[in-house]
C-alpha cells in the first residue's frame, strides 16, 4: 500500500471488475455501506461525449462514525461519505485508493472530530489490506 497527499493506494495485476468486487467486499468487511456510487467513465461519455478508461467512484460510510461526527460538527456531512476509487490503468492494472479521512478533517477546528477520522483511518487502513491481500485476522 502506497500514501499519497490525501489518499492511500495500491496497484492491483487484476481486472477492474475483479478490484471493484475486492473493494465492495472489503467495505463490507469492515462494516461500511457504500451509499453512493458515481461511475465517471458514463457520465463524462454521456454529458460530454468524450470516452475515458472506468473511473468509479464509491462512498463510503460507517453509520456509527458518521452518527458521531454530525454530533460533533452539524454541517460535516459536507466532507461526507468517504469517497473509494477503483481506476483503471490498464486490462490486466487496476488502482484502488481511499480517502484519508484524517486530512480531510484536518480543515474542520473541531477536536472531537479527530477521533472519529482516526477510528475510519483505521477501517480504511484494513480496507485496503483487504484489497491488496494482506489483511490477517
Amino acid at each position: 500500500m502506497e500514501q499519497g497527499n490525501y489518499y492511500r493506494y495500491v496497484r492491483l495485476p487484476i481486472s477492474f471488475k475483479e478490484a471493484e468486487g475486492r473493494l465492495r467486499n472489503a467495505l463490507q468487511e469492515e462494516s461500511f455501506g457504500v451509499i453512493t456510487q458515481i461511475d465517471f467513465q458514463e457520465k463524462i461519455q454521456n454529458k460530454l461525449g468524450v470516452e475515458i478508461s472506468p473511473y468509479l467512484v464509491l462512498g463510503a460510510c460507517l453509520p456509527a462514525s458518521a452518527h458521531k461526527a454530525i454530533r460533533a460538527e452539524a454541517n460535516i456531512g459536507l466532507l461526507l461519505p468517504c469517497n473509494t476509487l477503483v481506476r483503471y490503468i490498464s486490462e490486466n492494472e487496476t488502482e484502488v485508493a481511499v480517502i484519508d479521512p484524517m486530512i480531510t478533517m484536518q480543515s474542520v477546528k473541531n477536536a472531537d472530530l479527530r477521533c472519529v477520522a482516526d477510528e475510519v483511518r483505521a477501517k480504511l487502513i484494513k480496507v485496503m489490506m483487504r484489497v491488496e491481500g494482506t489483511f490477517e485476522e
